[in-house]
């Protein structure tokens, strides 16, 4: 991976995370020796910190959709980009995101921006149950012998 120009183009935590998730598979593939000492450890640490986001259920799809929903208003890239990135669903998160919203927006349209955010990048439904007993046992298993 070779950045010829760093200036050209601002990426989203899913296409880094694509970025990385690929370069991670060519590294795999080829000699790890010949790459620079800490960069399979930072690609690891980067990975595992995007696993644990909304990201690994995006899909280029859903980032179209959205960026289409959200080129009907008025926006910078920057804020289209924090949107994507931090996918608000409260319009406090939107608020402090976009600068300046109750003078550039109705209210009418912050809601229709969050709905854009909510229905084009939709995340799968999070079973807490599953996770608890997970995290039962492995107190269990820690603490108790």
């Amino acid at each position: 991976m070779k950045v010829l120009n760093s200036e050209t183009v601002l990426l989203s935590n899913y296409e880094v995370y694509a970025l990385i998730k690929e370069d991670s598979e060519k590294l795999s593939s080829s000699s790890k020796n010949s790459q620079p000492g800490n960069l399979v450890e930072v690609q690891l640490e980067i990975t595992n910190y995007f696993d644990t986001t909304p990201i690994i259920h995006q899909s280029p799809d859903q980032i179209q959709n959205c960026m289409r929903g959200l080129n009907k208003y008025s926006l910078t890239k920057a804020e289209k980009l924090q949107i994507l990135n931090i996918r608000p669903d409260k319009e406090v998160d939107l608020y402090l995101i976009i600068e300046e919203p109750e003078e550039r927006f109705s209210q009418q349209q912050i809601s229709e921006i969050l709905d854009i955010v909510t229905s084009s990048l939709i995340v799968p439904e999070h079973q807490p149950e599953e996770e608890t007993e997970v995290v039962q046992e492995t107190y269990n298993d820690e603490f108790m012998d």
